[in-house]
């Protein structure tokens, strides 16, 4: 083996800084990923509590009768739609909705006040 001469150089800064920086890129990647898993379990939570809602409002409004369904102007058949609409009326419309491909809405019928007012 040839041994050659070379200037003996002290390499330890040039190791601590590889050290500080690899340190330094670790702790960028662990907030990076906390901030994800964050995100993202705030998203989640935030579609748990829009679903219990919309549940819940779809129960209320499914247990009312269909002369007051009638009277308030909610055909039986547009619960669904209309617990949504409220929803996202107090919430506002989730993100996932944009994604979604857009269902068909009935068109509201006019109520009897309407109807009886001529504008219907």
């Amino acid at each position: 083996m040839t041994n050659i001469n070379l200037p003996h150089r002290d390499l330890s800064p040039y190791f601590r800084r590889a050290h500080i920086e690899r340190a330094k890129a670790a702790a960028d990647l662990v907030r990076a990923a906390g901030r994800a898993i964050d995100g993202w379990a705030t998203a989640v939570a935030a579609a748990h509590a829009r679903r219990r809602l919309r549940r819940e409002t779809t129960r209320q409004l499914a247990s009312l009768s269909d002369r007051t369904l009638r009277d308030i102007g909610i055909p039986r058949g547009a619960i669904w739609t209309v617990a949504d609409d409220l929803v996202n009326a107090v919430t506002g419309p989730a993100v996932s909705d944009s994604r979604q491909p857009q269902r068909a809405r009935p068109e509201r019928l006019p109520t009897a006040t309407h109807a009886a007012a001529g504008c219907g």
